[in-house]
């Protein structure tokens, strides 16, 4: 159990390596940048974070994780082949953020510091 909490925090630990906004107003992390209310069709490092930290945090809820699924997959879907260090990174946080949500969803019970409040 303590190798899958320690696994846990270095994916997440992954997701969220950017430098800090330089000034207020370019938050990734703002209500306006989760998109909660659709599919981003649109991938970039900042929305991936934020829609973790959103979705895949230590708080989960089935509906969450199933949109968070969906969204993961999209953005799979459509990235192209990674040429430079920054695109295979992206594509390494985008699978380790939907291994995290797939494995999530499928554990009908709580573990550790995550509660999915469905279980």
């Amino acid at each position: 159990m303590t190798a899958k909490l320690a696994a846990q925090t270095i994916a997440d630990g992954q997701a969220f390596q950017t430098a800090p906004p330089q000034r207020p107003s370019e938050n990734p992390f703002s209500e306006a940048n989760i998109f909660s209310d659709g599919i981003q069709n649109t991938f970039s490092r900042p929305a991936l974070q934020a829609f973790n930290q959103r979705h895949l945090g230590i708080l989960r809820n089935d509906t969450g994780l199933r949109r968070a699924i969906a969204q993961l997959r999209l953005w799979k879907q459509n990235q192209t082949e990674p040429h430079t260090v920054s695109e295979y990174e992206n594509r390494n946080l985008l699978e380790c953020s939907l291994a995290v949500a797939q494995a999530a969803y499928r554990r009908r019970q709580n573990i550790g510091a995550h509660f999915n409040s469905d279980c």
